[in-house]
């Protein structure tokens, strides 16, 4: 039996368990889904996927960044306008906008 620690929490699992949710993190499942079935925190998954040699997705929100968050924040920003209306316009977080449209040029 391997350990997993949550907070000050002992949290035992077996062998197979962590083989699952490796397996179940690669297949497309998210932290807050895995961390509700084994009864540990995200951050907890998080960690342990890391320290497996996973290779972890982004968390979530730059999810929200969609095709029309980025047309509209690019014709914002050809406007003039600042990232903070931007992210008040759009609900998205302007560090994710900014990252999204850095990945979209390379």
């Amino acid at each position: 039996m391997t350990t997993l620690f949550d907070s000050d929490r002992f949290i035992p699992f077996t062998a197979e368990q962590i083989a699952n949710l490796k397996k179940s993190y690669l297949a497309g499942e998210s932290t807050r889904s895995l961390a509700r079935r084994y009864g540990i925190s995200p951050c907890t998954v998080r960690s342990r996927l890391k320290l497996m040699g996973v290779a972890l997705r982004g968390q979530g929100r730059s999810l929200r960044v969609t095709p029309q968050v980025m047309a509209t924040a690019s014709a914002m920003r050809a406007q003039g306008q600042p990232w903070k209306i931007i992210q008040q316009k759009t609900g998205v977080k302007a560090e994710s906008i900014r990252c999204a449209m850095r990945r979209a040029r390379k």
